[in-house]
């Protein structure tokens, strides 16, 4: 796999993974991510304000990664390719005899802003006169 697939890969499935936490979250009336989420200097925390939502107060959350990229020569030039970061191990093998390989190591972060949740007002009950 190429570097820049796993990187595609495992930022989209954050997203997802994201998007369907909210969803079970929302069955739960519970918040992931909520729109209006920010954080307050004077109370060194998080709040949550549903009635202002700025969107300069999105909070970007840092995604590390930590990839060891290597490549094998075998003696008929075969290749491998392997990437190895965090929980992530993706890769390919291919037996050689008298192999050279040569590793690389990258780290690098990249910002990602997640899905805000968009939590729905719950439908009020009214008593209809008839």
């Amino acid at each position: 796999m190429r570097l820049n697939e796993f990187v595609e890969k495992s930022l989209a499935q954050i997203v997802d993974g994201v998007r369907k936490a909210q969803e079970y979250a929302d069955d739960k009336d519970a918040l992931v991510n909520p729109r209006g989420l920010h954080w307050e200097p004077s109370q060194n925390s998080f709040v949550v304000n549903m009635t202002t939502i700025d969107e300069s107060q999105l909070i970007p959350q840092v995604i590390d990664f930590d990839v060891a990229v290597t490549v094998t020569e075998g003696e008929e030039i075969k290749i491998a390719a392997g990437l190895f970061g965090g929980a992530f191990g993706l890769g390919a093998q291919d037996k050689a005899t008298d192999t050279n390989t040569m590793a690389s190591r990258l780290k690098f972060s990249i910002p990602l802003i997640l899905p805000r949740m968009h939590k729905r007002p719950k439908p009020a009950t009214q008593a209809q006169a008839t």
